[in-house]
């Protein structure tokens, strides 16, 4: 079954001999980065997608410095739209979880909705460089967003990608075609298939994968630099 772009739920070929008894789900910016190439290991995503409560790589400093960022310019978009008039609601309040199959849903958390009376518009903020994953994962939630909440059905929905500390990329919902309908269905079948794909271990992509050697013993550590420690402790 094809997914088209009038169907109000995703759909893909039915799974065999699963006897797992908790709901799987696959979070909208793992695709994201499959899509835009950012990610060229689609086992990480897979593995995350039919395991919960596996071992994670502790977190590292620079992704405390983003969630600084994020949470200051979350909270000053939020000042800024209500100054507007407009209702606004915040990441928890907009998170879903779209039935794509039974046990398997396709889940997302917008940072930001301001709505008016004729238009909503998706705010996505990001304190790194610009990637194409990130318009690509506000495109899934245009996509998405009228299919889980029935105030955005009938009204204009527009999406606007903030970059820290105030650069904003409009992304438009007429860009969601088939086209961009069938490269996201491609993903979800993979990711949502019984079989596991290929695993394509480098330095870099594990780098940012959360996935330990417990799980994954292909896993590449990055080599310390002998001079740079040498620096350190000196």
């Amino acid at each position: 079954m094809e997914l088209t772009k009038e169907k109000a739920t995703l759909a893909f070929s039915p799974k065999k001999g699963n006897d797992k008894h908790f709901k799987k789900f696959i979070w909208v910016t793992w695709v994201a980065k499959l899509m835009a190439g950012e990610s060229r290991c689609p086992w990480s995503a897979w593995f995350k997608t039919h395991h919960i409560n596996y071992e994670k790589v502790q977190s590292k400093c620079e992704f405390i410095k983003y969630q600084l960022e994020h949470s200051r310019m979350i909270n000053e978009l939020r000042e800024e739209r209500l100054a507007k008039g407009e209702k606004v609601f915040v990441e928890d309040a907009n998170r879903f979880s779209l039935e794509i199959k039974p046990k398997l849903t396709l889940n997302g958390k917008p940072d930001l909705i301001a709505l008016s009376e004729d238009k909503a518009i998706v705010y996505e903020c990001k304190s790194g460089v610009q990637r194409d994953s990130y318009q690509i994962q506000l495109m899934i939630y245009l996509y998405c967003l009228p299919r889980c909440f029935n105030q955005y059905k009938n009204i204009k929905l527009e999406g606007c990608l903030v970059y820290y500390p105030n650069t904003r990329i409009e992304v438009s919902q007429s860009i969601i075609d088939e086209r961009f309908i069938d490269h996201l269905n491609y993903w979800l079948n993979i990711l949502g298939a019984d079989t596991p794909p290929a695993k394509a271990p480098s330095e870099n992509e594990c780098l940012f994968c959360n996935i330990t050697k417990a799980n994954c013993p292909e896993r590449i550590e990055k080599t310390p630099d002998k001079n740079q420690i040498t620096h350190q402790l000196n």
